[in-house]
């Protein structure tokens, strides 16, 4: 018997993917072989959060690093001081001592690296709608809309 787990795909509606070894308990999902992830999943998910970041990038920015926005929000993903200020404090609950400066928002790679730490802090699942909110707190239904049509 072929099991299968259903993935929502922002494009198609929903997706079916057959999982050689996948068993349900507490109607969670479990992968039997060193309960990781298929290289499959992985790459899907992967390949989403990018087209995400690329989106958030276009829509925050139209692609330029060191853009200047409302509110003191700086560089392609529109990063404020006090997005910068809880990066940091995550980094240091998790006895890191990389400590990220303002300037760091006019970085591309760095301002990707801080909205990632504080995805995985916030949202470990990496739940798009979430991402968003997360992201801009105060945004609209027409904000997660332009999102969405620019992560394809």
């Amino acid at each position: 018997m072929k099991k299968f787990i259903i993935i929502f795909c922002l494009t198609t509606g929903i997706c079916l993917i057959t999982i050689p070894n996948f068993k349900i308990i507490n109607k969670q999902p479990v992968f039997a072989i060193n309960k990781s992830i298929p290289k499959s999943i992985k790459k899907i998910k992967r390949n989403t959060w990018d087209k995400l970041i690329h989106a958030f990038i276009m829509v925050e920015s139209r692609g330029n690093n060191i853009i200047q926005g409302e509110g003191n929000a700086v560089g392609c993903l529109q990063i404020t001081p006090v997005y910068v200020k809880a990066v940091n404090r995550i980094l240091r609950e998790k006895g890191s001592k990389i400590q990220y400066t303002l300037d760091d928002r006019k970085s591309r790679k760095k301002s990707i690296e801080m909205f990632n730490i504080m995805q995985s802090k916030y949202n470990p699942h990496k739940n798009i709608a979430k991402a968003i909110k997360l992201h801009n707190p105060g945004s609209s239904q027409k904000y997660h809309d332009k999102i969405v049509r620019n992560m394809k």
